[in-house]
């Protein structure tokens, strides 16, 4: 989802001579980045400004091409928001974006070409008109939480279903406390017996090669459909669409021995 934003609605900290505390800056090419963490840890600021006309990358900003050309706000799992002067309106699109769109949105702010095989799009059409075509399917990926377990993960969704495929389903497991998190061990009290928690927590712990969630209709994806002949349709589609993808995109986790490689590599510790 896009939220395109009017400028006073934007919370922003301006461009400013010295970044942000926690603020990185990074130049690529005519493009100058300010990259940081805002009020809340998991959100994270980006602003782009043109360097076509500065005459020095160093010191005191001496051109005059310093408005920045956009401002993205974004979260791991929420919306994705958008200030574009000329561009974005008010508005909250349903368009189903990702960070891989912010690059070449920067690019297009800017003025700069976008390369070809970029697997991402530029904004520029869902925040300017809410009715915008956009894509159709939005894909992930999974690899790694630290070094250990190896279990890689690709998933797929449209605007309603959610498909996850699991590609060690059966061989590996995933690992049950993240960061030390214990809501799978919680899961397994007396509390949440015979409940859709603890049915989600289990399917967690031991996935199988695909799941299937309607998030529609259980927008927390605690009931795996996977499997389930009335959506065998739509099971078929997403895992089509998905193949499509990986092949389309060169995931080198297409190759047997590839994937045996990586699960038989023992990470220094």
């Amino acid at each position: 989802m896009v939220d395109a934003l009017a400028p006073l609605v934007v919370t922003f900290r301006p461009l400013a001579s010295k970044p942000w505390p926690g603020r990185s800056a990074a130049v690529c090419g005519r493009v100058k980045l300010w990259v940081a963490p805002a009020e809340a840890t998991a959100v994270y600021a980006v602003e782009a400004i043109s360097m076509r006309r500065w005459r020095t990358w160093r010191g005191p900003v001496t051109g005059v091409d310093q408005a920045p050309r956009v401002r993205i706000l974004y979260t791991r799992s929420g919306p994705l928001t958008v200030y574009w002067p000329g561009v974005s309106r008010r508005m909250t699109s349903k368009a189903m974006v990702s960070t891989v769109d912010i690059l070449p949105t920067i690019l297009d702010a800017v003025g700069e070409p976008i390369p070809e095989g970029l697997h991402g799009r530029s904004l520029r059409p869902v925040v300017s008109d809410p009715k915008a075509a956009w894509r159709e399917y939005l894909v992930a990926e999974f690899h790694f939480h630290g070094t250990r377990p190896f279990y890689p993960r690709r998933g797929i969704r449209n605007r309603r279903y959610h498909l996850i495929h699991n590609l060690l389903a059966g061989s590996n497991k995933p690992s049950t406390r993240i960061d030390g998190d214990q809501a799978y061990r919680l899961s397994q009290t007396d509390r949440f017996d015979n409940t859709a928690v603890r049915r989600a927590f289990n399917t967690f712990a031991n996935p199988p090669e695909f799941e299937l969630y309607d998030t529609e209709n259980d927008p927390a994806e605690l009931n795996n459909l996977g499997g389930n002949r009335k959506l065998a349709g739509v099971e078929e589609r997403l895992k089509e669409a998905l193949l499509r993808w990986r092949h389309e995109t060169d995931d080198p986790l297409l190759d047997p021995l590839f994937v045996e490689k990586l699960d038989a590599h023992k990470p220094p510790r």
